[in-house]
């Protein structure tokens, strides 16, 4: 594998309302720096450390106002951007959206990995695993980083108002990032479903929709997505027994 071979795009163009919070949740500030900048600071680690990322492209999707603004609050990411290892678009009105901008950021790359900012513990340690897993992968299949259940789950009615049935949960596996892929494959998946819109929610639900496969690849420690106000609280906690 060569490392020009991979893209990364690492999407942090949302709004975060679920957080209830005026800032949009990747700006918020945890444990000394911003949401967004531990998933970035870990792939630029990887493209820094790991001889197969060294020449990898790392692309950050950003709400469109702060891209004006970026270099001014964020001088210490001049060098990487310089330098062609980090460039900058602008999010869409959708996830997928924000996804295929990035994407038209590349340079075209054999491999793409999709990453949401606000999973921040995912190290250059799993990168490298999940790289080497990735370029095992056949075409048509993406690789989806995530956990197998282990709770009890229930379906519901359509009003939420009743729980139907318990589903298997050894067959349950819940979706997280990175997902990675062959950037043709990508391609080949929106051509397939030819929708008007982009509003899949995330890059797994466009290769099931489009008749590609899935592989899973199980993580064994914690890659939370912080959504919600509990989900900043556990991370602070986290990152303060970390450093103890």
């Amino acid at each position: 594998m060569q490392a020009a071979d991979i893209g990364v795009v690492i999407v942090a163009g949302g709004q975060g309302l679920r957080l209830g919070r005026d800032v949009p949740k990747q700006f918020l500030q945890v444990g000394g720096k911003e949401l967004f900048r531990y998933s970035l600071d870990h792939f630029l680690q990887a493209q820094k450390n790991l001889p197969d990322f060294a020449g990898a492209k790392i692309v950050l999707v950003l709400p469109a106002d702060m891209i004006l603004v970026f270099h001014q609050l964020y001088p210490m990411y001049s060098q990487p951007v310089s330098e062609k290892k980090l460039s900058l678009t602008a999010g869409g009105a959708t996830r997928a959206e924000s996804v295929r901008n990035g994407m038209l950021q590349l340079t075209a790359p054999t491999f793409v990995l999709v990453h949401d900012a606000a999973r921040p513990f995912f190290s250059t340690e799993k990168i490298q695993a999940f790289m080497t897993r990735l370029v095992q992968l056949s075409r048509e299949n993406l690789l989806l980083s995530g956990r197998w259940a282990r709770d009890t789950i229930l379906t519901s009615d359509i009003q939420k108002q009743r729980l139907m049935e318990v589903v298997d949960r050894e067959r349950v596996f819940q979706a997280e990032t990175p997902q990675g892929f062959y950037l043709q494959d990508y391609e080949n998946a929106l051509a397939r479903i030819q929708r008007p819109s982009l509003d899949f929610t995330d890059e797994s639900s466009l290769f099931l929709e489009s008749g590609m496969g899935i592989t899973p690849f199980a993580l064994d420690s914690w890659n939370p997505k912080i959504t919600f106000a509990e989900d900043l609280d556990l991370m602070k906690a986290y990152l303060r027994y970390s450093h103890e």
